[in-house]
């Protein structure tokens, strides 16, 4: 099918006005010695259009593109520019993700406008218009390792191989009115996407559909997927849940076992072989295969119990966000808290972390724009914020 181009117009950048606070307050866990250095640009300098972020990710330059409620903004660490429908052919300024494909691509999935490829100065823009796709309520995009774009929408799924599109008649194998949350690839090349009726696998042949008509799943809505040595792991707002290679399926909730809480947020695997649980309600949960460590913010260092992200730290141990208490990290042993009483943060609500090519980690919040820090061997953070 033919791409419908769209040179972009009124595009504009400009260079960020430094703008420095040197924090007084030390971070927690440490001593004052460690008080870190903070940078921070507001909208007078930087010009962010909205502090409510939903995604982040990096293309093949290491420039930095974030997904907000306004549009979408890049920063190549010098420069930031700002993309909406006012300044640019963007067909909506809701922006639900965004994510690179395997040559370091964003493609940017909106609510209501279709999916956008930035990958060229010329960007294009796939819509029910010049494309098949079955709605224009992006709510996931994943790439497999042949570069195919998966496509999941408010009530469909699409292919695309940069030539031809598919659509999958998800209702033809029993997933009719789903939003994905999810779309994810195993190391035996199967399609797993997470959706808010149960979870689908495709092997290359035909799709199988799990949830609860048809299995012990106490709840359809299924948020995470990992993958293991020894199996996949699917968190859901019930159970966890652990799919042996074996086709044994063992189920792990609160009246069965000693984890803190069965609604789970996130999952994450460490170097160490250890799975990590962001949970709601439940905060972090450790499992070593044989026993279950639950922190809380009765008994422990950690500050919410409501965990909305995991990301493993590159010097050992987790990071976490939470929608309540900033961020923290998580040795093992010690805990490392970051919010708006040590921070430059100006909102507790953390939504997601990555980590850039240079070993910085970048967070994304909900209520207070971006901030980020250098793990090693000082941390330091510049945060991004909008003067209310």
């Amino acid at each position: 099918m033919k791409k419908q181009q769209h040179q972009i117009f009124k595009k504009w950048s400009f260079h960020i006005c430094l703008y420095v606070l040197f924090s007084i307050a030390a971070y927690g866990g440490q001593g004052d010695d460690d008080m870190p250095e903070w940078l921070v640009f507001n909208r007078r300098t930087t010009g962010i259009p909205d502090n409510n972020l939903k995604a982040l990710a990096y293309d093949a330059e290491g420039t930095l593109w974030v997904a907000s409620y306004s549009g979408i903004v890049s920063y190549d660490g010098k420069r930031w520019a700002i993309y909406n429908e006012e300044n640019s052919l963007l067909p909506a300024n809701w922006i639900y993700n965004l994510s690179a494909d395997p040559a370091g691509n964003i493609w940017v999935g909106t609510w209501g406008g279709g999916v956008v490829y930035t990958g060229t100065d010329t960007w294009t823009i796939y819509d029910q218009s010049n494309s098949p796709l079955p709605g224009g309520r992006v709510s996931a995009i994943g790439f497999d390792k042949h570069g195919t774009a998966w496509i999941g929408l408010q009530n469909g799924l699409a292919l695309f191989d940069g030539i031809e599109w598919v659509v999958i008649d998800m209702a033809g194998f029993g997933l009719s009115h789903v939003t994905i949350y999810t779309i994810d690839f195993g190391p035996d090349d199967t399609v797993w996407l997470g959706t808010s009726r149960g979870f689908a696998i495709y092997d290359g042949t035909e799709w199988l559909v799990y949830n609860r008509d048809n299995t012990d799943m106490k709840s359809n809505r299924v948020h995470a997927i990992a993958f293991v040595e020894d199996g996949t792991w699917v968190g859901t707002d019930g159970e966890l849940i652990h799919i042996c290679h074996d086709g044994e399926w063992k189920y792990y909730r609160m009246d069965n076992s000693d984890m803190g809480s069965d609604r789970i947020n996130a999952i994450a695997v460490t170097n160490d072989g250890m799975l990590w649980l962001g949970t709601e309600g439940g905060g972090l949960i450790r499992f070593d295969g044989e026993s279950w460590t639950n922190y809380t913010t009765t008994g422990s260092g950690i500050l919410s119990n409501w965990v909305t992200d995991l990301l493993p730290a590159e010097g050992g141990g987790i990071w976490g966000t939470t929608a309540t208490s900033g961020l923290f990290h998580f040795d093992g042993q010690e805990w490392v808290n970051y919010d708006m009483n040590n921070t430059g943060l100006s909102h507790n609500h953390v939504r997601s972390i990555v980590h850039d090519r240079h070993g910085n980690a970048w967070v994304g919040t909900y209520g207070a724009g971006i901030f980020s820090f250098k793990e090693f061997p000082d941390p330091l953070y510049a945060h991004y914020a909008q003067d209310n």
